[in-house]
């Protein structure tokens, strides 16, 4: 996850997931249009804006080490896309559960 190539890597699958026409026109079923709005977000900017720092939480876990809370606050961040692929993942199941 930490690598140089995790960043470009998951906006360019990003881009593929956009590629299709159903996040923006699958009114019956209001999670669609909802991650792919953060699947664009994730495409233009890297951050899919789906989980909110606790920073309270980064402060007291780096027990005042600048550096480390920094690294800590960057590795959460790059969970963010992991956690919108497995959202992503997860509408198949959801999805026939509405279905039914």
């Amino acid at each position: 996850m930490s690598t140089p190539e995790f960043a470009p890597l998951v906006q360019h699958f990003a881009k593929v997931l956009l590629e299709d026409d159903y996040w923006d026109t699958t009114d019956m079923w209001g999670l669609i249009p909802c991650y792919g709005s953060a699947i664009r977000r994730l495409a233009e900017s890297g951050d899919p804006g789906l989980l909110r720092t606790d920073a309270e939480g980064l402060k007291e876990a780096a027990q005042g080490d600048a550096e480390l809370e920094r690294r800590l606050g960057a590795e959460l961040k790059q969970q963010e896309p992991i956690e919108l692929w497995r959202r992503l993942n997860g509408l198949r199941y959801t999805g026939a559960a509405v279905n039914v």
